[in-house]
């Protein structure tokens, strides 16, 4: 599994001022962006791609705005940051944007893309909040499974040049591929992204783990593209 380091970085919850705005031309998120853009196995240049943490509080959501504010300030395409992460959502409130409409409207048909996508104080950079709608786990994964999440991603791939999506930690998943019944829903959801990036902690996760989670999700279908290795000591 091929592993890119990153130093520690934190995702502040309050004034535009404090959204991770990388440097012009970061030279850490252009070449991870140039990675991971780069055709896979014969399957073209990925499109939507998951981050995903091996456990809560890695820094998933500092990595996916980041790739996501230098894809747009790289490229002249409209890119589209998702937080599709409910229950601990981070982003709207980093870019001062309202919770919802967003991904839980979105997944339940209550509201269509167009209606829940809102423009960020970055050119050419929009965000999907998490959503208003309160959900429990089980609801969520049920939502995930829908025909429109299907129609929503086809949607969205017409009208974004590149798409982050920031995912629930691998724990939390676990946690739902445990029961039977929800386990279709949440690979449908994985198994529909181009791919996946994996976000592990220095000195925090375990490299069996990290290992174990990798198979879990090849076993599942889903396509993993690399592996980010965040908060590394200088």
């Amino acid at each position: 599994m091929s592993t890119a380091t990153h130093p520690t970085a934190t995702l502040r919850e309050s004034t535009p001022a404090n959204v991770p705005l990388p440097r012009t031309g970061n030279d850490y998120f252009t070449t991870l962006l140039r990675r991971l853009r780069a055709p896979h196995n014969g399957s073209g240049v990925p499109q939507i791609i998951g981050i995903l943490g091996c456990e809560r509080g890695v820094g998933v959501s500092t990595i996916a705005a980041n790739l996501a504010i230098e894809a747009a300030a790289a490229s002249d395409a409209n890119v589209l940051l998702i937080d599709a992460n409910p229950r601990h959502a981070t982003l709207g409130p980093a870019f001062r944007i309202a919770a919802g409409p967003g991904w839980t409207e979105m997944l339940s048909g209550s509201e269509t893309p167009d209606q829940c996508v809102q423009a960020t104080q970055i050119e050419r950079l929009s965000l999907l909040p998490a959503g208003r709608e309160v959900v429990s786990g089980s609801e969520l994964a049920n939502m995930s499974g829908s025909t429109h999440l299907v129609d929503s991603l086809h949607t969205l791939r017409q009208q974004y040049g590149l798409v982050i999506v920031d995912l629930p930690s691998a724990d939390e998943l676990h946690s739902v591929l445990e029961n039977s019944v929800l386990e279709n829903s949440v690979l449908g959801l994985l198994r529909k992204l181009d791919g996946v990036v994996l976000v592990i902690e220095a000195e925090k996760t375990r490299g069996e783990a990290a290992q174990r989670i990798k198979q879990q999700l090849l076993d599942a279908g889903a396509h993993v593209l690399g592996a980010v290795l965040n908060k590394r000591r200088s």
